[in-house]
């Protein structure tokens, strides 16, 4: 027991004194930072549009129009988790949220064409579904691809299928980590998946881009591309 209790002390210890480095002004990881917070800030401005006088969901039905606010509000949280575990090197656990972040997203999605797949328990059948709504027969593309693999590439670090998908910790002590290639590396996945995401929901339903407020309009106009805003003023 005296171990233990001067391990606690430790710990408590740790705690009072913990302190993510590497942050500062001009260095890699604050200029990576900068890029996940930028995106992530403009899926909070979209998030706000997807709910204001129920804009996305208003000829739905009560149960489907809840099931897909959940599900997006749920992904707006694992996202920002997403970005907080990065920051103090939970790389892994980082990706294991970034592969429910998707089975969430794709719920939402899926809601819309069956309102029974969030009962389902295989998430490939739930990306299946999902996939199958019609935006994603020619307006999103590369979107669909881009979530079905990222997805299955997720599952590797969930079931640990080698190596390089571990992450080896032996105490909390370790923390925060700083390893800029794993960093950079969630970094852009992260920007990459918000992009994938808002370019879908607009594409389902371009009004929430056309009708936003112009102060919000331009923040998620920064995680659309050219060729995303190019279509989207089409439609």
């Amino acid at each position: 027991m005296r171990e233990i209790n001067r391990d606690f002390i430790e710990l408590q210890k740790f705690i009072s004194e913990y302190k993510v480095l590497n942050l500062e002004p001009g260095t890699e990881f604050n200029e990576a930072l900068k890029r996940m917070h930028k995106r992530y800030f403009a899926f909070l401005a979209l998030h706000h549009e997807l709910l204001v006088e129920d804009g996305y969901t208003a000829n739905l039905p009560k149960e489907q129009s809840e099931i897909f606010k959940f599900r997006i509000g749920e992904v707006l949280s694992e996202l920002g988790t997403i970005l907080f575990l990065s920051v103090h090197g939970c790389y892994k656990a980082a990706k294991l949220v970034m592969r429910s972040s998707i089975e969430n997203f794709s719920k939402a999605v899926g809601c819309l064409v069956d309102i029974e797949i969030v009962n389902e328990t295989s998430v490939y059948k739930v990306i299946e579904t999902a996939l199958s709504h019609n935006v994603f027969l020619k307006k999103a593309v590369l979107e669909k691809n881009y979530l079905y693999e990222k997805y299955s590439m997720l599952c590797e670090d969930v079931h640990t299928a080698s190596i390089k998908n571990m992450q080896r910790i032996e105490c909390v002590g370790n923390f925060p980590i700083s390893d800029f290639q794993a960093f950079n590396f969630l970094a852009d996945s992260f920007i990459k998946l918000i992009n994938v995401l808002t370019a879908i929901l607009i594409k389902i339903e371009p009004n929430i881009f056309h009708k936003a407020h112009h102060s919000r309009k331009d923040l998620i106009s920064l995680i659309l591309s050219n060729e995303d805003k190019r279509l989207i003023h089409q439609l």
